[in-house]
């Protein structure tokens, strides 16, 4: 089953065409591009970073239908279509990392390092995303996530702590923008729930 929708651009995509930031080919455009905006206010005393733990925010492993830019319908236990007036500009995974990681740096309790960083890193934050879609027959956003917390107190022995975070809302309109605006919203509530739960844990700051 296909979803098609009409609706209002959310990036203005023929400036974009104009200006030739957008190489789409040879295929047709996409009405509308979508994506993530972190709602995190800025970390406060950012600048002192000496005292806190290295944090590394790692993209999460994602299913065959989360490995593309589209929004993923579930409209059965076995069936999965597309919405197909939208696509995200870029991997679910990626921007839901880049949601985490400016939710958590805003929280004060680690410092957030990029990969170029990561050697320095004495904990690292995997995951799984297995939702982030609509779930049609419920007429649900489905936002999954399953958290661990990879690091070494002592910096010798290595400890995971993992937890399950999900988020249901209602969807009360499947086309793409709206879906897109309802995933952005729970994605920023599950980054402070998991920002939340980071905090609670017990890690060791770098040697000064």
């Amino acid at each position: 089953m296909d979803y098609r929708y009409t609706s209002a651009l959310i990036l203005p995509l023929a400036a974009l065409l104009t200006a030739g930031c957008v190489n789409l080919g040879n295929n047709k455009p996409p009405k509308n591009l979508l994506t993530l905006t972190s709602s995190a206010a800025p970390a406060a005393n950012s600048d002192l970073t000496q005292n806190k733990p290295l944090l590394l925010v790692v993209p999460p492993a994602v299913p065959a239908e989360l490995k593309v830019t589209r929004i993923p319908v579930t409209t059965s236990p076995t069936t999965v279509a597309y919405l197909t007036d939208g696509v995200w500009v870029d991997l679910p995974s990626r921007l839901f990392s880049n949601i985490l990681s400016t939710t958590i740096a805003s929280h004060n309790h680690f410092m957030v390092v990029n990969y170029r960083a990561a050697t320095g890193a004495a904990y690292h934050l995997t995951g799984n995303l297995t939702a982030f879609g609509l779930d049609a027959a419920h007429h649900q956003i489905v936002v999954s996530y399953d958290a661990f917390l990879r690091g070494s107190k002592d910096h010798r022995t290595e400890t995971v702590t993992s937890r399950h975070f999900e988020i249901r809302q209602p969807a009360q309109k499947q086309d793409a923008v709206s879906v897109a605006n309802n995933l952005n919203t729970a994605a920023n509530q599950m980054a402070g729930q998991v920002a939340d739960w980071l905090d609670q844990q017990q890690v060791t700051a770098p040697a000064s």
